[in-house]
């Protein structure tokens, strides 16, 4: 194994570049040389001798002229291909002083080696860093082979294109991160669109070779690469060559791989991200059915008189969905039903902090309205987060048949008259969210609803009109009123249970909904 400097790799001559590797991958050339020197022979021998016939020397002329032309061709074609396999011309430039000696003769190994490592280094990125360190460390790997060159790199995601972060050759040799601050990121996004249509980047076929142009400022030769992992792109690298100096062939061999090898770092820091994101969702939904679930009525109450029955499924977010009893002093039952304004872990802590003002107050208050009324106040003065939640409160006695409610903009109930025929949507003041306002405009005022006997009221979530199939078709409140209208008088548990079966038949999975459905089903008996 020999080295040769690169700058007296073209005195090679000739008959040395013909004798080197030559061996029989050249057959035709052999033929040619031979055809050539057989018709040498018999022209020279015609001369000579003058033994041969005015033919034969005119047919030997032909294949002398003919075997040399192909023969000149061939050797032109092996000559060119062994130099190409042996010497790739490298534009190497002398940095301060230093100067690299090149693998002559395994310049092939040494180049696809450089390429190896330079992967290498890409699949060591941390893949808990942010996508920021991560970049400029994979641009800092490009730097180790084109230290001279300066690196920016957008970051395609949602359609949208963000300057992530540069490198360029700093003091002492060493690369420095280019800031979104400095002038040329401005400069090199302005060209970035003027050459491509970003709103269409997206498509696999707009953008996927390498795009050439020159800086207006000092005229230097600039690539935009596309940084795209199987058709998707990903971003784009702006790598930027100084003044006098464009890509040479190896160079832009270089970029193409590191673009490649950019793309799975980057690919795999999405996947990274998702993972991330699907734990963080799981465990968030582990701690609100811990918050939540905990904090539902295990059971219905017994009061004299009512029969009580309660549909719940909740979705795997939780959605907001609450509900609770309270038994009082007098033989009365208050029961609540509403939504929190958001899901997930910020509607469950706030049930559980409403349900210990509730807890608070229960005690004190004489009616739904008040109880609703001193809530508004206490969310006030605590200042709970920006949320608010609809919410029922129903009171019924022990063998009373009147229900007294308290409405703070959820669905009005409906009360269902099995013994005339008919099912009826009381004309009830709505009111505002619990929460909404700082403090409610109006008070809340209490409302009386007359039952007979086997009457029953139904009080739902919207979950179950809005979510009630999984094939998206809401369910109308005339629906629930024509089935609840079909169902002969039963037991409230059995009413509510075929309300349901019946409204929610084309859905295949009840027990796991997109939104959380609650009902509750109160009946006189």
């Amino acid at each position: 194994m020999s080295f040769v400097d690169c700058r007296n790799a073209k005195r090679l001559n000739f008959v040395s570049l013909i004798t080197i590797n030559f061996d029989c991958k050249k057959p035709m050339l052999k033929y040619y040389l031979i055809t050539f020197a057989l018709s040498l022979i018999v022209i020279l021998r015609a001369i000579f001798s003058n033994d041969v016939s005015a033919t034969y020397q005119f047919l030997s002329l032909l294949v002398l002229i003919f075997s040399s032309a192909f023969a000149a061709l061939e050797l032109k074609d092996f000559v060119s291909d062994n130099f190409d396999k042996m010497i790739e011309p490298d534009e190497t430039r002398e940095t301060e002083g230093d100067s690299a000696g090149i693998l002559f003769s395994d310049f092939g190994n040494y180049f696809e080696n450089n390429l190896i490592r330079l992967g290498h280094l890409l699949h060591l990125a941390n893949p808990k860093a942010e996508i920021t360190a991560k970049t400029t460390y994979a641009l800092g790997c490009a730097h180790e082979q084109l230290p001279d060159k300066i690196f920016l790199f957008h970051r395609l995601k949602e359609s949208e294109l963000k300057f992530i972060t540069g490198t360029r050759k700093g003091s002492n040799s060493v690369y420095e991160r280019i800031l979104e601050q400095d002038p040329l990121v401005e400069e090199v996004y302005a060209r970035i669109n003027g050459l491509l249509d970003i709103k269409a980047l997206n498509r696999s076929a707009h953008f996927s070779a390498s795009l050439p142009f020159k800086r207006k400022a000092d005229e230097s030769q600039c690539l935009l690469l596309p940084v795209a992992f199987f058709g998707q792109l990903k971003g784009i690298l702006t790598v930027i060559s100084p003044t006098g100096s464009g890509f040479s062939k190896n160079e832009k061999k270089v970029l193409e791989f590191f673009a490649e090898s950019f793309s799975i770092l980057l690919e795999n820091h999405e996947l990274f991200e998702r993972e991330q994101t699907d734990l963080l969702i799981d465990s968030e939904q582990r701690l609100c059915h811990e918050l939540f679930v905990t904090q539902l009525p295990d059971s219905t109450p017994v009061l004299q008189g009512w029969e009580i029955s309660v549909h719940c499924h909740h979705a795997a977010g939780y959605s907001g969905d609450f509900h609770d009893f309270f038994n009082l002093p007098d033989n009365r039952c208050m029961i609540i039903i509403g939504k929190a304004s958001n899901g997930g872990l910020d509607a469950a802590l706030f049930f559980l902090r409403l349900k210990t003002m509730i807890r608070c107050l229960i005690n004190q208050v004489k009616s739904p309205a008040d109880l609703l009324n001193q809530l508004s106040v206490k969310l006030t003065e605590e200042g709970v987060e920006e949320l608010f939640a609809t919410m029922l409160v129903i009171q019924i006695k022990a063998s009373e048949a009147e229900i007294q409610i308290a409405c703070a903009g959820h669905n009005l109930p409906l009360i269902n008259r099995t013994r005339n025929g008919f099912v009826e949507s009381p004309n009830l003041e709505t009111g505002v969210p619990i929460g909404l306002f700082n403090q409610s405009p109006e008070p809340y005022n209490n409302q009386t609803m007359q039952l007979l006997p086997g009457d029953g009221v139904l009080f739902y979530t919207d979950g179950i009109t809005e979510y009630g199939r999984k094939n998206g078709e809401r369910i109308s409140v005339e629906e629930i009123k024509l089935t609840l209208d079909k169902i002969p008088e039963l037991s409230a548990h059995e009413t509510l249970e075929n309300l349901v079966n019946e409204l929610m038949i084309e859905s295949k999975d009840v027990k796991n909904p997109p939104e959380d459905q609650t009902g509750i089903y109160l009946k006189l008996e």
